[in-house]
């Protein structure tokens, strides 16, 4: 089966983060296509040795990329609109 995982930001090691990540590494052990569509990762940072082991599509925010400190300043708006166009992203691909 192919599946689609929407995450937040993967930027800094959290437990969502990690539950995203760990659910796709066991859904592929047992032989399904997972791929993570994330609006930003920090492959250095974010539990580095599980997410070298997932396919990760990074769809860039409408927002952009913002530094450490103000990416936490506004987590609501960029969170909300990076999921949005995730959104629309996966429904352009009629392979999930």
């Amino acid at each position: 089966m192919k599946i689609a995982l929407l995450s937040t930001p993967l930027t800094t090691p959290a437990g969502g983060e990690r539950l995203t990540l760990m659910l796709a590494v066991e859904l592929e052990k047992k032989g399904h296509e997972v791929e993570v569509l994330t609006n930003e990762a920090d492959r250095n940072r974010c539990f580095p040795d599980l997410i070298g082991q997932v396919r990760l599509n990074v769809v860039p925010g409408p927002i952009g990329h913002l530094p450490y400190p103000l990416n936490h300043i506004l987590p609501f708006y960029k969170k909300f609109f990076g999921m949005r166009r995730m959104g629309k992203e996966v429904s352009k691909h009629p392979r999930y």
